[in-house]
């Protein structure tokens, strides 16, 4: 389609681009790297340890010793490689992110060069002229130009929930003017942008907002509430080690040493274990595993909007799906014609029939300038195998409404004006001829097929708009096939394995919408399906007493859709919701994760968490299966810092009992803490999947992080290191000097790093594989403890010594210690697991028998 002497010119676009810049909003104002980097200063104990790390280094420039001078030097360095680390971790999740609000920016309809194409909203400029329909978000400021029954919600901008008519104008007013930001909700219209970016009025609003924080999930709420905890619990435990160990050191006093060298020692030791100890990192680790899992999950065609979705799809019972394009192809294809005497098939019937001119009259669809359509795919496959009438005019037009299911047009055709309406039959009872039509329809929707109908009347010159719709003729039915996806039948399999219930809701027929649920194996035996009818005349307690039931609903309302989802949430389960219209809004919010289709209204991907790109029920599945994953490795992730952490806290405070000295310095357990918690928690939130985690059921969304005996394993996994390391320590006692420290050291590194690999995998040190990220993480963390156990220099900086070589062999049979009393603990409950399995076969057959 052309539009003459419309619009710009792609070169004049690009000229005032270039002059007035894109059409983005004023964003907040990110902070530098140094920004994120001195950031990680904040926390009260690092800067305790950096002014300690200080005095310490005052002390041996004051007293001209220069050997004490490395261990301050050495704590500072490790201080900013955390600092360093923690900063880089930040601004990759912050890329992530930007790179996923890019995929969602929305896209419009502008004329260029005489012709309508289709581009991403940043380059619209001022003088372009764009196309809005129902459905569609403006992205500019525009004057009105044409307009067809325009309705927009302006609330983003006003407040005002209740849509504003807007009529076409040369003159700007309140009236003729839509704004950037606000909601077609009925009609269409042309409009010509006279803002862009900063200078719209959402544009101006947002400029003073940049400095809102940024809101915690519930997650990281929960997070850092833990963390809180901890950390008090880790304070008391490392103020009671300074006390303790100030009266050892004082008892063990060398006649060289002064009580603030004595203090100075002590409280850096207990600084540093507070600091190892301390999971102040968890928040971080979170932000970047959820980070990382949107990342995947945007490979995979579902584009999460917000974090908390992430977290709602491990534990999501039940998927209420929309049929056409989600669980079916949506190619729409025109496969046959009732005409009230006959049936044709499509390639009987020629581009020339009254029938599909007229449907074709009754539509929307529009050619891009590339070839290509735009509209409604049921439209489009009509549309494009008609020859379009090219002498008519539209009069009059009643967009399409999802309560009436109908869309008239009035067309004036060589001087007659005719009223067409398209829609379903049902909802065309008044025409004469509809029990003639009604036998047919069924016919055809028993096979699967949708239908529509379309009536035709003769209008008199001064026709009554609201009356259009209640004078109807059905002249044919239009049978169109819109076969399953071929992974739709699997996806819905795989709901079932992993517990959870999938619930068809569409707006079809229900013969058609039944017979597709029974190909796909989402209806069985037993289970209802009802339409929109039956749905209304129950309440919203009886639908609740009898939603588990229900696996379809046809000829439902977007309405009604916030009614299904309320009805099972009331019986405790966390719903996901596809939607593609303006009215699927409210659903979409209620639900717990809200899908939007990639090919929807923009005011329904603004409602959604979760946008498929692919419009593709599999889709959905697959990210329920990464939304588990990431639930998974959070959870790994927060066990193992904190298993290692209470290992740390109890080596330390049972040493200083019973040898009255600390197995590591400051620098030693700065490092350790560096080493072990840093690359392999990271590793182990972006660990792959376990393979069953499909085949159990959802995760319990009250659940928390030690549910199924995890303080139980923090308790034993804590103590095993801490005993491990306790070991090393004496049988290092008979090799000299600083040889005990060194086994300690030796020990409690490597103990934590054979349990991230064991922990990698709920299947045990042997499963699992090994990704790239984990196989370098790992080989990062072992050679670092090498390097400083094992060379030279560094051994005299961390005050660690060369051992004989069966001390070695004994610090890395002590160090496998907890990993392999964690696989005998994990053999015998899996054992336990299976008999169980097996009792319970065995009472069943007995029962049968």
């Amino acid at each position: 389609m052309q539009f003459d002497n419309v619009g710009l010119t792609e070169m004049e676009a690009t000229r005032i681009l270039k002059e007035q810049g894109p059409n983005i909003h004023s964003r907040k104002k990110r902070r530098t790297f140094l920004q994120k980097f001195f950031a990680q200063f904040a926390d009260l104990m690092i800067v305790i340890l950096l002014v300690a790390a200080l005095l310490s280094f005052g002390m041996a420039v004051y007293s001209r010793d220069t050997s004490e001078l490395a261990e301050p030097i050495i704590i500072v360095v490790i201080v900013l490689a955390n600092a360093l680390l923690g900063a880089v971790q930040e601004h990759r999740a912050e890329k992530s992110l930007d790179a996923l609000t890019a995929l969602t920016s929305p896209k419009t309809k502008v004329i260029r060069d005489g012709a309508l194409c289709q581009m991403e909203s940043e380059r619209i400029v001022v003088g372009d002229v764009c196309l809005f329909e129902s459905g569609d978000v403006v992205t500019a400021d525009c004057l009105v130009v044409q307009s067809n029954g325009l309705f927009v919600n302006q609330s983003p901008l006003t407040g005002e929930s209740m849509p504003q008519e807007k009529v076409a104008s040369k003159v700007a007013s309140e009236s003729s003017k839509v704004f950037c930001a606000s909601l077609v909700t009925k009609g269409s219209c042309m409009a010509k942008v006279f803002a862009t970016g900063k200078n719209t009025e959402i544009g101006k609003i947002a400029g003073m907002l940049n400095d809102t924080k940024d809101n915690l999930t519930p997650l990281q709420h929960k997070l850092k509430q833990l963390s809180k905890v901890i950390g008090i619990v880790c304070l008391a435990v490392c103020v009671l080690v300074l006390v303790v160990g100030f009266i050892k050191g004082v008892s063990q006093k060398k006649p060289d040493q002064t009580l603030t060298e004595v203090f100075l020692n002590v409280l850096l030791t207990s600084i540093s274990l507070a600091v190892a100890a301390i999971p102040e990192g968890l928040p971080a680790v979170v932000t970047v595993v959820l980070a990382k899992g949107i990342v995947k999950m945007s490979s995979q065609n579902a584009v999460v909007k917000r974090l908390t979705a992430v977290e709602a799809l491990g534990s999501c019972n039940v998927i209420c799906t929309d049929k056409t394009g989600t669980l079916t192809q949506n190619k729409m294809t025109f496969v046959g014609l009732f005409d009230g005497s006959g049936y044709k098939l499509a390639q009987n019937v020629p581009p020339t029939n009254k029938l599909l001119q007229y449907y074709s009259l009754c539509s929307d669809a529009l050619q891009y300038a590339y070839g290509g359509f735009v509209g409604d795919h049921t439209d489009i496959s009509v549309v494009a195998v008609t020859d379009t009438i090219k002498n008519s005019t539209r009069l009059c037009e009643i967009p399409f409404d999802s309560t009436t299911k109908l869309m008239t047009v009035v067309v004036q055709i060589d001087g007659k004006n005719y009223c067409i309406t398209k829609g379903s039959l049902e909802k065309m009872s008044t025409s004469p001829n509809y029990a003639n039509f009604k036998r047919y329809h069924d016919m055809l929707a028993q096979k699967g097929l949708r239908v529509l109908a379309l009536s035709v009347v003769e209008a008199p010159t001064n026709f009554d708009k609201s009356t259009l719709q209640s004078n109807l003729n059905v002249v044919g039915l239009f049978a169109l096939s819109d076969p399953p996806r071929r992974e739709a039948k699997r996806a819905v399999a795989l709901t079932q394995s992993a517990g959870i219930r999938t619930v068809m809701i569409t707006g079809d027929n229900i013969q058609t919408a039944t017979e597709i649920a029974k190909k796909l194996g989402i209806m069985h035996t037993g289970d209802i399906a009802l339409d929109g009818q039956q749905l209304s005349k129950l309440s919203q307690e009886d639908l609740a007493n009898v939603v588990e039931k229900v696996s379809v609903y046809a000829r439902v309302t977007p309405e009604d859709k916030l009614k299904i989802v309320k009805a099972w949430q009331s019986v405790g389960k966390t719903v996901a919701m596809t939607g593609d219209g303006v009215n699927d809004a409210p659903a979409l919010k209620s639900a717990d994760i809200g899908c939007a289709m990639g090919s929807g209204t923009d005011v329904a991907k603004d409602s959604a968490d979760i946008i498929l790109t692919d419009d593709n029920f599999a889709t959905i599945v697959e990210a329920v299966s990464l939304g588990r994953t990431v639930q998974d490795n959070i959870k790994k992730a927060v066990n193992y810092l904190l298993t290692c952490n209470i290992g740390e806290i109890l080596a330390v405070f049972v040493a200083l009992l019973v040898w009255d000295v600390s197995p590591f310095s400051a620098m030693q357990l700065l490092w350790v803490n560096l080493v072990t918690d840093t690359l392999p928690a990271l590793a182990l939130g972006t660990f792959k999947g376990e393979s069953n985690v499909m085949n159990r059921p959802p995760n319990n969304k009250n659940a928390t992080f030690f549910d199924g005996g995890g303080v139980a394993k923090l308790v034993v996994g804590g103590v095993s290191f801490g005993v491990a390391t306790l070991v090393g320590y004496a049988v290092g006692q008979s090799c000299g000097a600083n040889a005990p420290s060194t086994m300690a050291f030796l020990i409690l590194s490597l103990s934590q790093l054979f349990f991230a690999l064991q922990t990698r995998s709920n299947g045990g040190l042997l499963k699992g594989g090994m990704t790239k990220t984990m196989a370098v993480s790992m080989a990062i963390s072992f050679a670092l403890v090498f390097v400083v156990a094992l060379v030279s220099p560094l051994q005299s900086l961390f005050d660690l010594v060369t051992l004989p070589i069966p001390m070695y062999l004994w610090a890395v049979l002590l160090s496998l210690v907890p990993t392999v009393l964690f696989e005998v603990v994990r053999v015998i409950g899996s054992s336990k697991i299976t008999i169980g399995k097996t009792s319970t076969t065995k009472k069943r057959v007995t029962a049968k028998v």
